[in-house]
């Protein structure tokens, strides 16, 4: 399989883990802002911290692919960037954006993404 579909395929794997263990809620709650930063603002080393650190992974792969097919779009993280680091910038910037919280977690995500990691300009 292609790289580019390789990682979308394991980002829809991931979404599908976070979408099973989140406790049972109304479908916008379950999708929303809030519910990510609950995930991410978990105890590291506990299911809530990875189940959010593969979130972001996922989010990374598309927005790094979306960049491979189109170069004004997507992230380009530099070289020695962390996945844990990533999930930092996401929970910044959720804890950051209280009053947007309740947007889509995928929204949300690939703004603070963007935003720490935009690429330049040709």
């Amino acid at each position: 399989m292609p790289k580019i579909g390789a990682r979308i395929v394991n980002a829809l794997l991931v979404a599908a883990v976070i979408f099973s263990t989140a406790p049972a809620q109304a479908a916008q709650e379950d999708t929303s802002g809030n519910q990510l930063y609950e995930l991410c603002s978990a105890p590291d080393s506990t299911w809530q911290s990875a189940v959010c650190e593969g979130y972001v992974l996922a989010i990374d792969d598309m927005l790094t692919a979306q960049h491979m097919l189109d170069e004004q779009k997507g992230i380009c993280l530099p070289d020695g960037v962390t996945r844990e680091q990533m999930k930092d910038v996401v929970t910044s910037y959720l804890r950051d954006h209280p009053d947007d919280r309740q947007k889509w977690m995928f929204v949300l995500a690939s703004e603070g993404l963007v935003a720490a990691f935009p690429c330049k300009k040709p």
